[in-house]
């Protein structure tokens, strides 16, 4: 992979999604906790407002009572913007879509380039055969389970992604 763009961990798109999130619900810092530790989860003001800060981690459960509270998906807390970058390990790193992609199927898809170059074809064909193979085995689990909801978004995912390829080799054509 080439030059990390800035690093934030999932820890920290977590925090700002809390802020984003919290203050569109109207929700204060206190009201939460108070509903967290109602839901089972005690948490006070002090907390929150350190894990807002990127002061306190919290764990899974704790990150998930927060968005069942909020009535956020999960996934939007701990996925950044599409032209951001999370990164999962010190050495794999995705943008916000692929992300979300990595939660759906348990497959990472690398972030492709933001402007394609002739020099990136290689590395858009791997990107196209990792996206097309994990929505596959998305397909077929979904199938497997008789979830057509499933099955009709791994669908619409293999549809994008090779709508995506070709955006980028066409991006590519216009700049030679």
């Amino acid at each position: 992979m080439s030059t990390k763009p800035a690093e934030k961990p999932p820890s920290e798109v977590f925090a700002e999604r809390l802020r984003e999130v919290r203050a569109a619900r109207g929700m204060s810092r206190p009201a939460l906790a108070r509903r967290m530790t109602e839901v089972g989860r005690p948490m006070n003001k002090l907390a929150l407002l350190r894990i807002e800060k990127g002061d306190r981690k919290l764990s899974l459960d704790e990150a998930l009572a927060i968005a069942w509270i909020l009535s956020a998906a999960p996934a939007h807390m701990i996925s950044p913007p599409a032209d951001e970058h999370v990164w999962i390990t010190d050495e794999h790193g995705v943008d916000g879509g692929g992300l979300r992609h990595f939660l759906q199927t348990g497959f990472a898809v690398p972030a492709w380039p933001a402007s394609p170059r002739e020099e990136d074809r290689a590395e858009l064909q791997l990107f196209l055969m990792r996206a097309l193979t994990a929505h596959a085995a998305a397909l077929v689990d979904a199938g497997r389970g008789g979830d057509k909801a499933g099955a009709q978004a791994a669908v619409s995912a293999i549809e994008a992604a090779l709508e995506r390829h070709r955006k980028a080799l066409a991006e590519i054509e216009d700049t030679s």
